[in-house]
């Protein structure tokens, strides 16, 4: 049979039947059979189409050359070619996705190799595998969601125990404080009182020596009294945080002559000796007003707790050109061996009696780490060379203006 006979071949278009566009071609591509679908795809009728056209040219350039370097050689190789995906050029010059899957076969009585060819429209598909990327991207961002809700919900669990712990410091504080209100600063004040009514009512009868000397016992309290108003009143501040820090160029030298002309005249009382060695250029950067407070609470701790003709060692060195020290060292009775880290937390707040029976309330041990905190300073304690005991606290060292 010639080939002209093959291209009259008249199969009545049984492939109708079929669920999806179908044509028959020759190896050259021309186009000999198809059914209605694959005519509603492309756009043609039959006239326009069978026998006049090749499937090559109804191919888009970049289809044309994929049919020519790929198609064609795998069919004329392996017969077969499936899943190749084409876009079609209809009739009115619009583009179709199509997906294709070819067999070749030689008919038995032309002797020609003929090319049976199923087309599928892939839009619908194409649509189907955008949503699907898109589903699937939801649904790694909800998972992410639920990853980052998660992560927050441990964060906020880790919070509220943190939250939960400080609370329950501060209710153990909060009970200090007010404990020390209530004991520590009424007794004295009813001190007072009493020195003040008994004064008032014997005032026709007091010697004065007596009246001297009742005098000076009120004005010891009554400066015990106004220094632990004080310190109460800066530790609420402090908790509060209400203070700033404002840190400038501070001369140890000035800020210790200030602090001296109130202490020297306490522990001259005491019968206690202060010695100060400062280096002229010690200099350092920190917030005068609290670091003035944490000299002051070391000197008046040293002469608190230093009997009467003792001495006290006052020194401020350089430890680097980054570092300062200032030391206030005593010979009185020492740190005790209970003495740790905790006793400058409120709440393990244990307030001791001087020497001479002075009273405190552990305000001030607290406060001062607080103030180097705020400082970014270091505190180190132990027992001095000479018995008793020795504070130092290490600051940024700055140069003198």
């Amino acid at each position: 049979m010639e080939l002209k006979d093959v291209l009259e071949i008249n199969s009545d278009r049984y492939c109708n039947t079929l669920p999806c566009g179908y044509f028959v071609s020759l190896a050259d591509g021309t186009i000999i059979d198809c059914n209605d679908i694959f005519l509603s795809i492309v756009g043609y009728e039959p006239f326009d189409l069978i026998k006049k056209r090749k499937f090559q040219e109804l191919l888009t350039m970049g289809g044309k050359i994929y049919y020519e370097t790929h198609y064609s050689p795998l069919l004329k190789i392996s017969g077969v070619a499936k899943e190749i995906n084409f876009e079609l050029l209809k009739k009115d010059g619009h583009k179709v996705s199509v997906l294709i899957n070819s067999v070749s076969s030689k008919d038995n009585n032309s002797n020609h190799t003929l090319y049976y060819t199923a087309v599928f429209e892939i839009r619908q598909r194409k649509q189907f595998e955008k949503e699907l990327i898109l589903e699937k991207q939801k649904a790694i961002d909800l998972l992410l969601e639920l990853g980052n809700s998660y992560t927050a919900l441990n964060e906020q669990a880790e919070l509220i125990s943190i939250q939960n712990k400080q609370l329950g410091k501060l209710n153990q504080t909060k009970d200090k404080f007010f404990g020390i209100v209530m004991h520590d600063l009424k007794s004295p004040l009813n001190s007072m009182k009493t020195f003040s009514d008994f004064i008032q009512k014997n005032a026709t009868k007091i010697s004065k020596e007596e009246l001297i000397k009742i005098t000076e016992e009120l004005q010891v309290s009554l400066d015990s009294t106004i220094a632990m108003a004080d310190n109460l009143l800066t530790w609420a501040q402090v908790q509060m945080q209400e203070y700033t820090t404002q840190p400038t160029h501070v001369s140890v030298e000035k800020m210790m002559a200030t602090i001296l002309n109130v202490y020297e005249p306490i522990a001259h009382k005491k019968n206690i000796t202060v010695t100060v060695s400062i280096e002229p250029s010690a200099c350092f950067y920190a917030d005068s007003d609290q670091i003035a407070f944490v000299i002051r609470n070391l000197i008046n701790n040293a002469i608190k707790f230093t009997p009467s003709g003792g001495a006290i060692k006052i020194k401020a060195t350089s430890l680097s050109s980054e570092l300062i020290e200032i030391s206030v060292a005593d010979n009185g009775t020492g740190i005790p061996p209970d003495f740790r880290q905790s006793t400058f937390s409120l709440g393990a707040i244990k307030s001791k009696r001087g020497t001479e029976g002075e009273k405190g309330t552990g305000l001030g041990l607290p406060l001062i780490q607080e103030f180097l905190n705020l400082n970014k300073g270091v505190l180190e304690f132990g027992n001095g060379k000479e018995k008793g005991a020795e504070f130092k606290i290490i600051l940024k060292r700055a140069l003198l203006n």
